[in-house]
């Protein structure tokens, strides 16, 4: 039996074993989990109302990096003690601020167009100092009635 010839059995590389060859390349063992990342986040992109896709764009290659779970995870959701930092810190700071931001900039408008419904402000309370448990306390009012019959039957 003759060898054919290479151009008559060559296949084409599946996409499965260039990532793999890819990953090696890049420093990652075999075995080892990773997850492909949009950095910036997407809740931190801008959105392009007429492509109707992310400023840049959620699928451009040069905006995507591969990183370890643990990486990606650390990144998305901090460390175990706090999320500051992280992605979900920063797009929940984003949307709390523009909030606030937003409804300070239709007050002002309101104060030159009255026709603007604007949310009212809240009102800050001063808060109460409250008692002091280190001092003496105070009588309560059932004593004063008892040393009033006291007084009263001598």
């Amino acid at each position: 039996m003759t060898r054919p010839l290479v151009k008559d059995v060559r296949k084409d590389i599946p996409l499965r074993v260039k990532l793999a060859v890819a990953l090696r390349m890049l420093g990652f063992v075999k075995g080892q989990r990773v997850d492909f990342d949009h950095d910036p986040a997407l809740g931190l992109r801008d959105w392009d109302e007429q492509k109707r896709d992310f400023i840049p764009p959620q699928l451009d290659p040069d905006f995507i990096v591969i990183r370890t779970k643990p990486d990606h995870g650390l990144k998305t959701n901090g460390n175990g003690a706090t999320s500051y930092g992280s992605d979900k810190h920063t797009i929940a700071k984003i949307r709390r601020v523009s909030a606030e931001a937003e409804a300070f900039r239709l007050r002002m408008l309101a104060k030159k167009d009255p026709d603007i419904d604007a949310p009212p402000r809240e009102r800050s309370r001063i808060p109460s100092r409250g008692f002091s448990r280190d001092h003496r306390p105070l009588r309560s009012r059932s004593t004063f009635q008892n040393r009033k019959d006291q007084f009263d039957a001598e």
